[in-house]
C-alpha cells in the first residue's frame, strides 16, 4: 500500500515491484510505501530493503536519494510448561500447557496426535507467549496409557493413570432360613457391585452342604441341602459368602 503527503502521490495498493512512473513527488512531497510479505520460519541472515528515487530535474542534493531498511531474521524457538503431564484416569478439562516463544511474533500451532482421547479445546493457534489448553476422556482400563500433542513443533506427552477399581461389595438377601427337621435344599441369591466382584461360600457346620455356587463373580446363586435333624433339640447353623453370615435354623 501507498500514502502520498505534502501533494506527493501515489497508487493506493498494488502487488509486485512498485510502479516508478505511478509515483509524483513535488518539492515538499513524500510517499510512504508499506510492503507485506511472507518470510519462512526457516529463514536467517538479514533481510534488506532499498528504496531509490531519481528524476529528471537535477537534485541539488543527490545524498538523500535513497535509504536502507535491514531487519535482522531470528529464527523462533518455543519452551513448553510443563513439558510433559500426567493426568488421573477419569475424565477432565482446563488442562493448561504454557507456550514460551522466544520472539513476540513467533507463531505456532497445537494438535492433538490422540483425538480419540485427548482434545485441544482452547489455543489451537497463538503467537508470541500464550497457552494451550486441552481435554482429556475417561480411561476405560485396564492399563495406563499414553498420548500426545504437537504444540509449536515439540512432541507434548499425556500419561493418564490406571482405573481405580470399583469397590468390590456383594449382597445376599434373605439371610437366613428355617426347615423342618427333614431338611432339604436352598439358595442364598447373591448380587454384586460389580460384574467382576468375585466371592467365596463356605459352610461352617457339617449337616449344611453347599452343592452349587461355591464361589463365582457377579451376581449369582448359592444352592445347598439342609440335612434331616435326628433331634431331639433344634439346631443353628451357617454360611458366609465373603464373611456375609447366613443363618440356617432346623426344628427337631
Amino acid at each position: 500500500t501507498c500514502a502520498g503527503a505534502g501533494s506527493g502521490t501515489c497508487p493506493a495498493s498494488g502487488s509486485g515491484n512498485i510502479n516508478t512512473s505511478a509515483v509524483n513527488l513535488p518539492s515538499g512531497g513524500s510517499a510512504t510505501f508499506t510492503a507485506t510479505c511472507t518470510i519462512s520460519a526457516a529463514a536467517t541472515g538479514s533481510l534488506v530493503n532499498t528504496a531509490t528515487v531519481s528524476s529528471s530535474v537535477t537534485d541539488p542534493t543527490p545524498g538523500n536519494n535513497s535509504a536502507t531498511d535491514t531487519d535482522t531474521l531470528t529464527s523462533c524457538s518455543f519452551t513448553l510448561t510443563p513439558p510433559n503431564q500426567v493426568v488421573g484416569s477419569s475424565s477432565g478439562t482446563g488442562n493448561v500447557v504454557g507456550v514460551g516463544a522466544s520472539d513476540s511474533g513467533c507463531a505456532w500451532t497445537a494438535v492433538s496426535n490422540t483425538p480419540s482421547w485427548i482434545t485441544v479445546t482452547g489455543g489451537s493457534t497463538g503467537t508470541g507467549n500464550d497457552s494451550v489448553t486441552y481435554s482429556v476422556g475417561v480411561n476405560p482400563g485396564p492399563n495406563p496409557r499414553r498420548g500426545t500433542m504437537t504444540i509449536a513443533g515439540k512432541t507434548f506427552i499425556v500419561s493418564q493413570a490406571t482405573p481405580v477399581p470399583a469397590p468390590c461389595t456383594i449382597t445376599i438377601s434373605p439371610t437366613s432360613a428355617t426347615f423342618a427337621a427333614a431338611g432339604g435344599p436352598g439358595t442364598i441369591p447373591i448380587t454384586a457391585s460389580t460384574p467382576t466382584c468375585s466371592w467365596s461360600a463356605r459352610s461352617h457346620v457339617p449337616w449344611i452342604t453347599i452343592t452349587s455356587g461355591a464361589s463365582g463373580a457377579g451376581a449369582g446363586t448359592v444352592q445347598y441341602t439342609v440335612a434331616t435333624n435326628p433331634g431331639p433339640n433344634s439346631r443353628a447353623g451357617r454360611i458366609t459368602v465373603n464373611g456375609k453370615r447366613f443363618t440356617v435354623t432346623q426344628t427337631p
